[in-house]
């Protein structure tokens, strides 16, 4: 899924998680982490893009990238390391290791890092492998589920739908909660 999504559906999370809790997660903090796995997959290839457009040193043929086959696309150096780094962001056994080292580190979990695993879940079925499936068995597996394509136009146009109808429901949900009498 895209990041912008991912950032409103972990949002949407978060903010519906807190209607309820007595002891709040920042929506904020859920959401960065909720895009920390595309940002540090993609963050680095975005600069490169960036700069070789500005200083016109790119040779690859973005046109032509998505029919590229994923092996093809993984010969070109930048493309490993996102690869690389795509499996380690990508995977629920590093998300699994990093929630109990800061759990250990900071003595209490840290539930806004539960975003990361939203972002996980969500990748699952919305990546086919045509465009980096999701590695999340990695790296004890490297079995992927073929999911639909998140870059279909049918595809974006429901799921965008289905988080402006989140907010109008956690937005109406809110002010219920609101009106109601505290116990």
């Amino acid at each position: 899924m895209d990041v912008f999504a991912h950032a409103l559906w972990t949002g949407a999370l978060f903010r519906a998680i807190n209607i309820k809790a007595k002891k709040k997660i920042s929506v904020w903090k859920g959401l960065l982490w909720g895009i920390a796995p595309d940002v540090f997959s993609f963050g680095l290839l975005t600069a490169w893009m960036l700069l070789s457009l500005i200083f016109g040193g790119t040779t690859l043929d973005f046109q032509h990238f998505e029919a590229m086959e994923p092996a093809q696309r993984d010969t070109i150096p930048i493309f490993q390391i996102v690869s690389f780094m795509y499996n380690i962001t990508h995977s629920i056994f590093i998300f699994g290791a990093v929630f109990i080292m800061l759990w250990f580190v900071f003595r209490k979990p840290l539930w806004a890092t539960l975003g990361w695993l939203i972002h996980i879940l969500i990748d699952i079925p919305t990546h086919s492998y045509q465009f980096y499936p999701t590695p999340f068995l990695w790296p004890i597996s490297g079995w992927k589920f073929n999911g639909i394509s998140w870059g279909q136009r049918w595809f974006m146009i429901a799921n965008y739908s289905a988080i402006l109808i989140t907010y109008i429901c956690l937005y109406l949900w809110s002010k219920k909660q609101a009106k109601k009498p505290k116990q």
